[in-house]
C-alpha cells in the first residue's frame, strides 16, 4: 500500500477531487482536519468539565455515626421553650 499526502481546503459541498495521478481501484481514505479555534466543544470536553466542577465542590462524604452526631448536637442546641 502506498501512502499519498495532500493539503486541501474541504469546500462547502464537501466534494473533494482527487489528482489524476492518482490509481484507480480500493483505497483507504483517512482525513485530518485541524481543529479549529472557535470549536464547540464536545460532548465528551462538557463532561469532562462538569466532572471536575463537581469534584471541586464535592464535599468529603460522612459516615452515619458523624451525621448522627451532628444532628443530636443540634438538637441538644436548641432551646426548650420559655
Amino acid at each position: 500500500m502506498h501512502a499519498y499526502k495532500l493539503n486541501i481546503s474541504i469546500p462547502e459541498d464537501r466534494l473533494v477531487r482527487l489528482p489524476e495521478e492518482l490509481p484507480v481501484g480500493p483505497a483507504e481514505l483517512i482525513v485530518l482536519v485541524s481543529p479549529t479555534p472557535a470549536a464547540e466543544p464536545s460532548n465528551a470536553d462538557a463532561l469532562l468539565r462538569v466532572l471536575g466542577e463537581l469534584r471541586a465542590r464535592h464535599r468529603p462524604t460522612r459516615s452515619k455515626e458523624e451525621i448522627d452526631r451532628e444532628l443530636q448536637a443540634e438538637r441538644d442546641s436548641w432551646d426548650d421553650g420559655p
